[in-house]
């Protein structure tokens, strides 16, 4: 039960009504209400007395009583004021007495007025007996009246009281009082302090109540987390506007109508209480960061009342809708309402077009590549607390082994501020696709994701890219200075913004990546308190000493997270992974020992378990789930030196290829070689056309179709074909750990430059998408892109911008493909060159002859 609350109304209340009674000696007996359109209507006061006495009185101004049938009401501090009219008329309707000359009508006006100060509160006993007044969440509190007329059989006359009722919310007269846009009319007057206790509450029972609820228990504890981060703030300023009491009120009224909904009808409005929790959130960022502003001076002096009604005012109309979802147990469709910026930037119409910005398409974050519902909790809530908290740290690294899940937390927790609309960026580097995830585009996409999120950013990084000349710069430094520094310093940011950067081990090698390193470990601390950046990445000795634990970096590793937690998610997913076969699996190994044996062969890799369960479900004909899962607990005699996740790739792999079968060992090598070091990842069939011309049509397929375990694309074609996880080229590529299976990239890529070389020559022609007039510029083509996806296969795309880059691999003067190059610069040079004009890629065609150069 919420303690009784101290009220007062800030504005007037115009109540209406009509009041019949006969006259002779009446009493008017008059009760008020706070009517609410879907709950029963909260009882605010009521008032009894003569008529006689008021009509002597003309204009009455009285207090309201607590309980008119008491023998000794209480006066509240609500006061009525009305004023009684008297009018002789003649109405055949009306019954007289026969001392009445005629019926009698009295019009009147009413209204409550407001408490003329907001520092005067309701004394506590005056409303011990009384409930609150009109603090449901919905979007009107409609007082009115209800009457009790007693008459005498004397009457002679008719009573009429009429009255016109609204209510404004906001004490700014431009607030609009429709109601959409107002929240509650009344305000806490009492110390905030009593205002958040009730609410705390709230949440924290509705929280426990979450536990066993996925998709919302990570956002409850969230609220929890920033309502008590917001509580501290508020109370160490010592003091509120009204306009964020208000706010606090209306969610305490939330929480109230979530729990009567609670359990019951859980499943029901599932969806709309999750919204309500994730604007719980948002609502306790933006009450923390207005307290963080005011205690240093800097809200006031920079902002008015009316921007922070401004926002309230949103915050509250989402509430109001998301309350109305929740009594009528309907659909919403919208998300939550997000302040992230609170100064309004100028110009916006003038916003220049940001999309020819370097950018790494595919970089964002992945729903696939999350983890598995009600796992990885422990990690997830230190970090959702590190992004929401107070810790001056703007960098979390989480570190840890290949396969040991630090992507699919990175993604999870990417969704989690996708959906709150805290998310600023996610972005993915890719070891085999270096050209989409390469270092010099990481600050860029950054830049273009955050002016996506929100139109100020997009306003402002406009302004930045007009005012310098280094719109397509290399250089890391500028990049960062002008994308991301520079538009971030004139922009005043409410609450968190997260920026992923996930795999950053696979950024290249060491020297590629030590500017980016520089950048990240020196400069972040410049940008606003508010910018998060959680990083994951392998434990690489130029990233350990590029980022040590300091007042800017937090790191953790994956290894403390502890074996028991570990064994417990993993055993949870390979349940939920194989409940399709474990029927069958449990006949062989009764009682779930199939399961704890796989998580004691897992030793605490994810992918591991991930890897193994694709195994298990793809057998082939002749084979069944408990033969495939035999083979991963019983390896060949071959495996047996392999632990981990290399003994699973190395019993995958002797199970699809006989090592002691030269021609299928040959055809595994040149497929493995051309899919690592393609320079971006390809479609089977173009993978294809790379092998050359020598080999057999079906020779891609007839590899891949036994790697669905390792390998994507292999039953979509549609699907670039890359390794599924890069501990797998990790393990192909090192012939220690690799043995019979170990593939050398440099041998084949004779193979490919060649390839590549050829295809250029039959498939390069004078004017390729035939353009009705060569003097147009792209920009003037309309169906430009469909030309070039009809006339430009993917292959030849790929051969037009990435040839050179497999002739550099080998030695200078290398007869056979010197031959061929000289036959392309002689033929087809010209053809090649409008190729590149038509992608737009004049980068890779400077690229390219400056390679030839050095390489002739």
């Amino acid at each position: 039960m919420d303690s009784p609350r101290r009220r007062a109304f800030r504005k007037e209340i115009h109540i209406p009504g009509t009041i019949f009674f006969t006259c002779g000696s009446p009493a008017l007996e008059l009760h008020v209400f706070a009517k609410h359109r879907v709950r029963h209507d909260d009882y605010v006061g009521g008032l009894k007395g003569g008529i006689d006495s008021y009509l002597a009185q003309g204009d009455v101004s009285t207090n309201l009583l607590s309980d008119v049938a008491a023998e000794h009401p209480r006066p509240l501090r609500a006061v009525l004021t009305f004023t009684l009219k008297a009018d002789i008329t003649t109405d055949t309707n009306v019954a007289a007495s026969t001392d009445a000359a005629g019926p009698l009508v009295v019009q009147a006006t009413s209204m409550i007025q407001t408490m003329s100060s907001p520092s005067i509160p309701f004394a506590p006993d005056a409303m011990a007996d009384v409930q609150p007044i009109a603090t449901d969440w919905r979007p009107l509190a409609d007082v009115v009246t209800d009457t009790k007329v007693a008459s005498s059989a004397d009457a002679a006359g008719l009573l009429v009281v009429q009255a016109t009722s609204t209510i404004q919310a906001m004490s700014s007269p431009n607030t609009p009082s429709t109601p959409d846009a107002v929240g509650i009319a009344v305000a806490d007057v009492q110390p905030i302090a009593t205002a958040w206790g009730p609410l705390l509450d709230k949440v924290k029972v509705f929280s426990a109540m979450m536990d066993t609820i996925t998709e919302i228990h990570p956002y409850a504890k969230m609220a929890w987390s920033v309502l008590s981060l917001a509580h501290k703030t508020v109370i160490t300023q010592g003091d509120c506007d009204n306009r964020i009491r208000d706010l606090v009120e209306m969610m305490n009224d939330m929480y109230r109508c979530i729990l009567e909904a609670m359990p019951l009808e859980a499943n029901s409005v599932e969806k709309v209480i999750n919204l309500m929790v994730q604007q719980t959130i948002e609502c306790a960022c933006f009450i923390h960061s207005c307290g963080q502003q005011k205690s240093s001076g800097k809200h006031l002096l920079k902002y008015t009342l009316s921007d922070i009604d401004d926002k309230i005012i949103q915050y509250m109309a989402k509430i109001v809708g998301l309350g109305r979802a929740l009594q009528h147990k309907v659909t919403v469709q919208t998300g939550i309402t997000v302040v992230r910026i609170m100064n309004q930037v100028e110009d916006l119409a003038t916003s220049i077009d940001l999309n020819d910005m370097p950018y790494a398409k595919g970089a964002k974050y992945q729903p696939e590549k999350q983890c598995l519902p009600g796992t990885r909790m422990e990690i997830m809530d230190e970090i959702l607390d590190w992004v929401y908290g107070d810790d001056v740290s703007r960098i979390f690294l989480l570190k840890g082994v290949a396969g040991s899940g630090k992507s699919a937390i990175a993604h999870t927790i990417a969704q989690y501020l996708h959906k709150l609309g805290r998310l600023g960026s996610l972005f993915c580097f890719d070891r085999s696709n270096m050209r989409e995830r390469c270092p010099t585009l990481l600050f860029s996409t950054i830049a273009r994701d955050l002016a996506d999120m929100d139109q100020q950013y997009w306003s402002s990084l406009s302004k930045a890219v007009k005012s310098h000349a280094g719109w397509n710069s290399q250089s890391m430094q500028d990049q960062f200075e002008e994308f991301i520094k520079g538009p971030m310093g004139s922009l005043d940011i409410i609450g968190p913004i997260l920026i992923v950067i996930d795999a950053l081990d696979e950024s290249g090698n060491q020297g590629d990546r030590k500017n980016l390193l520089s950048i990240l470990s020196s400069r972040v601390s410049e940008l606003p308190q508010n910018i998060r950046i959680l990083i994951t990445a392998r434990p690489e000795p130029d990233i350990s000493r590029a980022f040590p634990a300091s007042e800017h970096v937090r790191l953790k590793e994956m290894s403390s997270i502890g074996s028991a937690l570990a064994d417990r998610d993993i055993s949870q997913f390979i349940e939920s992974n194989l409940s399709d076969v474990s029927k069958s699996l449990n006949c062989q190994w009764p009682d779930g020992k199939w399961q704890m044996a796989m998580v004691e062969k897992a030793e605490g890799l994810f992918q591991w378990a991930s890897t193994a369960c694709k195994f298990i479900k793809e057998y082939k004909a002749g084979q069944n789930a408990c033969t495939q899962l035999a083979t991963i607990l019983h390896p060949a005699p071959g495996t047996k030196g392999f632990k981990g996740l290399d003994g699973l790739y190395a019993e995958i792999l002797h199970q699809a290829f006989q090592v002691d079968d030269e021609d299928s060992m040959t055809c595994f090598k040149a497929f493995m070689s051309t899919i690592l070091s393609a320079v971006e990842p390809l479609p089977a069939a173009a993978l294809q056309s790379l092998q050359g011309k020598a080999s057999p049509p079906d020779a891609v397929k007839s590899v891949i179709s036994f790697l669905g375990s390792l390998l994507t694309g292999v039953t979509d074609n549609k699907v670039p074909v890359r390794p599924l996880h890069t501990s797998f080229q990790d393990f192909v590529t090192d012939k220690r750990r690799s043995g019979e299976f170990y593939v050398d990239i440099t041998l084949h890529q004779h193979h490919v430059a060649l390839a590549c070389l050829q295809i250029m020559e039959s498939g390069l022609q004078f004017n390729i998408c035939g353009l009705k007039d060569s003097h147009c510029f792209n920009k003037d083509v309309k169906d430009l892109s469909e030309r070039i996806k009809k006339n430009i296969s993917v292959e030849l795309l790929y051969a037009s911008r990435y040839w050179m880059n497999h002739v550099q691999c080998l030695p200078a003067g290398t007869e056979v493909v010197s031959k061929e190059v000289k036959k392309f610069l002689g033929t087809y040079l010209f053809f090649w060159l409008e190729v590149l004009s038509l992608l737009q890629d004049t980068g890779n065609m400077l690229k390219s002859l400056h390679l030839l150069i050095n390489w002739t």
